[in-house]
């Protein structure tokens, strides 16, 4: 009896001291994924504060899709990986293609990487925090409002300026404008996202990076926030409402009114006269040669990279005739002033069929579950990559790729606790 006893008490012992270990290797699991979702979101709002000084962006780049990769590999163990719908895995065949660039194996590998980056760091957020990209986009937009200030004191207006343009600290006001009317766009579209009181803050930098865009007078940025928002308050005029319209009318007139009367001259030209700017003429041979090299590569492409040796070339060998064609011909240049002819050029036929297969169910489910950021970022670049082209730069990759991570991680989230209502909106309508 007592040898039972003893033997009882051993078993007893035992089991507990099992217990309490399972529970402190259950509680540093738990604490190690919380820290590791801490170190994530510090990389992420670290990227984006970068970002908008234009400084460091790429350490916090790849650090913060170390730590995205890390942090969806100890989420979804091997037993859930099951659950990543496939929209989610979609952009990794064209980052693939963009990585292994089929036409010069490998000359765009770390253009890819960054789209990777790009793609890792929002699909992660999406799936581990899917209502917390406020706290990184508030960073770039509190950063892009304080530069002003800050860098008057510090290093001068002159640096902030280009001919009379606001550029902060960025190398074109363009990149400025795209970055601002950006994280207004989240605004307008995530307003229920942002906890109540941060909405306040989020409001004041969101209006006045609305007219610091304005004051870039960068008018492709400004032309495709406009058709974001329209499109928006079409398609969402009761979850939207009218006052988000009117509070982008206003600010855009407040910018306006900020405008010397040279620069206002030229912002109403351009909306009388498009295709008689002088900026636009003087693009025409760079979208011939962007054309050409097409042309010459259809299927494949011929790499992002490779568009700056072809379009000296391309000016060189018909120096005469463009000349005589167009009153300006750049005599050197690294992109195609077009997203479109950007992505023909360097991706071909292929590589746009990807990119296309990439982002159209992602936008679809997005619009299916009032997740509008995604949709009205393809809408701003859709309109503002006619004369602009932003896909071979760290700050391109991010506004794109960014959202569509966001987006497919919300998704696969979805997916986990509501497997069947996904299953279904998975189903697109022939």
């Amino acid at each position: 009896m007592v040898v039972r006893q003893s033997a009882l008490r051993s078993v007893a012992l035992k089991l507990s001291s099992y217990q309490e270990t399972s529970v402190r290797i259950g509680r540093m699991h738990f604490s190690s994924r919380f820290t590791m979702e801490g170190l994530f979101l510090g990389m992420l709002t670290g990227l984006f504060v970068m970002l908008g000084l234009n400084r460091g962006v790429y350490p916090f780049m790849w650090g913060a899709g170390i730590t995205a990769l890390f942090l969806l590999y100890r989420v979804c163990r091997r037993s859930e990986m099951a659950c990543f719908a496939q929209v989610a895995l979609l952009p990794f065949v064209f980052i693939g293609y963009v990585m292994l660039s089929p036409s010069d194996f490998g000359a765009d590998f770390p253009l890819g990487g960054m789209y990777l980056c790009a793609y890792l760091t929002g699909l992660s957020l999406g799936f581990v925090r899917p209502r917390a990209m406020w706290i990184p986009l508030l960073g770039l937009a509190l950063v892009i409002v304080l530069s002003l200030p800050v860098g008057w004191l510090v290093v001068g207006r002159d640096t902030l300026f280009f001919h009379g343009r606001l550029k902060l600290f960025f190398h074109h006001p363009a990149v400025l404008a795209t970055l601002a009317l950006w994280c207004a766009l989240y605004l307008v579209t995530s307003w229920r996202d942002i906890p109540g009181q941060w909405r306040w803050v989020w409001s004041c930098a969101a209006g006045a990076c609305v007219v610091f865009a304005v004051l870039s007078m960068a008018r492709a940025p400004l032309f495709g926030f406009m058709a974001a928002v329209t499109v928006l308050f079409v398609l969402r005029w009761k979850r939207v409402g009218l006052r988000f319209l009117v509070a982008c009318m206003v600010l855009v007139g407040i910018g306006v009114v900020l405008l010397s009367a040279g620069e206002r001259g030229r912002l109403v030209a351009s909306i009388a006269a498009p295709l008689e700017q002088p900026s636009l003429i003087s693009r025409k041979p760079i979208w011939e040669a962007a054309w050409s090299g097409f042309v010459e590569s259809p299927l494949l492409g011929n790499t992002l990279s490779a568009f700056h040796s072809h379009y000296e070339e391309y000016i060189t060998t018909n120096e005469e005739r463009l000349h005589a064609q167009y009153p300006v011909v750049e005599r050197s240049l690294r992109y195609p002033h077009s997203t479109y002819l950007a992505v023909l050029f360097g991706f071909g036929l292929f590589g746009t069929l990807l990119l296309v297969v990439a982002f159209v169910p992602a936008v679809y489910l997005s619009l299916r579950a009032n997740d509008l950021f995604l949709p009205c970022v393809v809408v701003f670049m859709l309109v503002y990559g006619t004369v602009e082209a932003s896909l071979h730069r760290k700050d391109g990759a991010m506004e794109l790729f960014f959202p569509l991570g966001v987006a497919c991680g919300r998704l696969v989230s979805r997916e986990r606790r509501e497997p069947d209502v996904i299953a279904k909106a998975q189903t697109l309508p022939s």
